[in-house]
């Protein structure tokens, strides 16, 4: 090792190729890997696990959106979904409601302490409630990019995507 001792700043050794082409991947390896973030505004993977926080924001089904329901949604009465927290409000198209989530691992929903008004509505509407709160007592979350599609029922032939509101 020398030491400098004249007035000039010490020259630098060169670099190797080897070394520069070494610390340019890591360099773009780093910027990349701040890309594959899953927060909110971009379309998580379909490996990510299911969370509260994963949920969070509001979903709306409306009449045309694929699913296979016991009844088509109503298109008068879009059925919204809105996490946030370890909470669930939810607006069936008649009455609203909300309460306590939680996921059993890996992938399944539980919303089986909701509480909702009591308003009578035509018949039509109760029915599109009544299987909106058997839907929420216990489904299977699917993402879809950043829709929701939630299976429920015997062998899960019950389903209904929700698009998720910006």
């Amino acid at each position: 090792m020398t030491l400098h001792t004249s007035g000039s700043p010490p020259q630098r050794p060169a670099l190797s190729p080897r070394l520069r082409l070494g610390l340019a991947l890591a360099a773009a390896t780093t910027v990349l890997s701040g890309c594959t973030s899953s927060g909110p505004g971009t379309s998580p993977g379909a490996g990510d696990p299911v969370s509260v926080a994963r949920l969070a924001g509001t979903y709306v089904a409306r009449s045309g959106l694929p699913g296979n329901p016991p009844q088509p949604v109503i298109r008068e009465a879009p059925i919204t979904l809105t996490f946030s927290g370890s909470n669930l409000s939810v607006r069936t198209g008649c009455n609203s409601g909300g309460g306590p989530i939680r996921i059993e691992a890996p992938d399944t929903l539980i919303a089986d302490q909701l509480t909702s008004t009591a308003m009578g509505c035509a018949a039509p509407l109760m029915a599109q409630e009544s299987w909106v709160f058997e839907m929420l007592r216990r489904a299977r979350v699917e993402f879809q990019g950043t829709d929701l599609a939630l299976h429920w029922g015997a062998g899960e032939k019950a389903w209904q995507l929700f698009e998720r509101v910006p």
